[in-house]
């Protein structure tokens, strides 16, 4: 160790630094001064340095750096340049150090790792050497080896044998598992909803908002396999009472039609729920019989319709073309009473008055007052609404005296003596859609087109939740459906500004 260098002794738990400086003059004291106070170890270590100019050899590290570092930092106020000096340079030399140890391990590293490459390369060379000479008795126990895997096969290609037998078996075993999950799944379903349907009817008497929410419930727990039969006509019985329409019922096909693909047209109910407004595929517009599919009477110049209305008390019936350009109505017995013709505007909405006396009409942005008996125009109004393009619905006042059309961006009303816009309609109470008191359904045709069936439990769904006016409650939900899935609306429906 150099002359100058800190050494470090350990005495118990604690490290001494023992610094046995160089010979150095004592110092001589000015005649008749008192002695400076003794400086820190540290204070003298710097003069030593800086008084033999500044040499590594008198530079401190590890313990006793960390010591001169802790002291420096309790007491900052003897801390002077010569000791910043000394300690900067003294941690600068133990990076020095540090970096000069890092570069050596990694030379030794490398060193090691080309001299283990060598004898790895000095072991394959051997190994090699030692390799072809036994590589020719090898080769002959090879051959050997060769003839005994020869007769392994045979009794491999039986052993796999045996193993597909048994996984095809098992595979089979899964099926009839999967399929009794299945027929396990579809009789839950089907007890679930034959309940539902049973708590439809004994609350149509008094909720008939809730006996709706119930059937439709009852009609989405069977499934797609489930639509037909005994389960399926009980939940359709449930759900057209509800609708106020018991002697509805969905039209079966005849056995040998099961695998013909059926043709679907669109379809009016009338407001006694006996009979059917649909034109066949092939054009021809009629009444047909709910019950039985029959057709009733042919509407005289009728066709293909898109669009179509009732009058409440189920005398007259009013339809749009295919085209949306012609508008035509009707009596109960066939006969056509009037038809209009647009141009090349388009109706897309009617709706009867509660009297039955009026049938308004969207006609692009127009809306058109028609007289019921004659189909003179009475009155013509333009919407800014329906300027805007947005799907219409028309309605009336409950009175008679007043008519509104509502879209998704908001509500006009217009009074009907005067044909004033009305500043802010009324209460949404006031209105309800007179005539039509159903959505379009769906009529299905046999082959021959001479019957009409009624459209399936989705279409009868979409007209429960078109009438339905409110949502099963949390608490009707915990009643009725139990714990089966989280809180959700039965029927989503789009809510009109009022």
């Amino acid at each position: 160790m150099s002359a100058g260098m800190p050494t470090q002794g350990y005495r118990g738990s604690v490290w001494k630094v023992e610094r046995p400086g160089p010979a150095m003059a004592p110092l001589e004291l000015a005649a008749g001064k008192a002695p400076a106070p003794a400086s820190s170890p540290v204070r003298q270590a710097a003069e030593a340095w800086q008084a033999l100019g500044c040499p590594a050899g008198l530079l401190w590290r590890d313990e006793a750096l960390a010591q001169a570092e802790r002291w420096a930092a309790t007491h900052p106020a003897e801390v002077g340049e010569v000791e910043s000096d000394f300690l900067q340079a003294c941690r600068e030399a133990e990076r020095g150090l540090e970096r000069e140890g890092h570069w050596g391990s990694l030379l030794r590293g490398m060193a090691a790792l080309a001299l283990a490459g060598l004898l790895v390369a000095l072991g394959a060379w051997w190994t090699a050497r030692q390799e072809s000479a036994s590589l020719a008795a090898a080769k002959a126990k090879a051959e050997q080896q060769a003839a005994g895997a020869q007769a392994q096969v045979s009794e491999t290609a039986q052993v796999v044998a045996t193993l597909v037998a048994v996984t095809e078996s098992f595979s089979a075993a899964q099926e009839e598992l999967k399929e009794e999950k299945h027929w396990l799944e579809r009789q839950i379903g089907v007890e679930r909803a034959l309940k539902l349907a049973a708590q439809s009817q004994a609350a149509l008497a008094e909720d008939r908002d809730l006996a709706l929410l119930l059937a439709v419930e009852a009609a989405r727990r069977l499934a797609a396999w489930n639509r037909s039969g005994a389960a399926a006509d009980q939940v359709a019985a449930a759900l057209y009472r509800a609708l106020g329409h018991p002697g509805w019922r969905v039209w079966q096909s005849p056995a040998g039609l099961e695998a013909a693909a059926r043709r679907s047209t669109p379809a009016w109910a009338a407001p006694d729920g006996q009979r059917l407004l649909s034109a066949t595929p092939e054009g021809r517009l009629g009444l047909w019989d709910v019950a039985t599919g029959a057709q009733l009477v042919e509407l005289e110049g009728g066709g293909a319709i898109s669009l179509a209305a009732w009058s409440p008390d189920g005398r007259r019936v009013a339809a749009v073309s295919a085209g949306g350009q012609e508008l035509a109505a009707w009596d109960q017995g066939g006969a056509r009473l009037w038809q209009l013709s647009a141009g090349a505007l388009h109706y897309q909405d009617l709706v009867w008055s509660p009297d039955g006396a009026w049938l308004l009409a969207v006609r692009d942005a127009e809306m058109v007052l028609i007289e019921g008996e004659g189909g003179r125009e009475a009155a013509v109004w333009r919407s800014a609404l329906l300027a805007e393009g947005a799907p219409p619905a028309l309605q009336w006042s409950s009175d008679g005296r007043r008519l509104a059309v509502a879209t998704e961006l908001g509500v006009e009303a217009y009074d009907l003596a005067t044909g004033a816009c009305l500043a802010a309609p009324h209460a949404a109470t006031d209105y309800a859609a007179a005539g039509n008191a159903l959505p379009g359904a769906t009529a299905r045709w046999d082959e021959g087109g001479e019957r009409a069936m009624l459209a399936d439990l989705d279409a009868a769904v979409a007209l429960a939740c078109g009438l339905v006016r409110r949502e099963l409650t949390p608490a009707e939900r915990a009643s009725y459906l139990g714990a089966e899935a989280d809180y959700r609306d039965t029927c989503t429906r789009p809510k009109l500004a009022e």
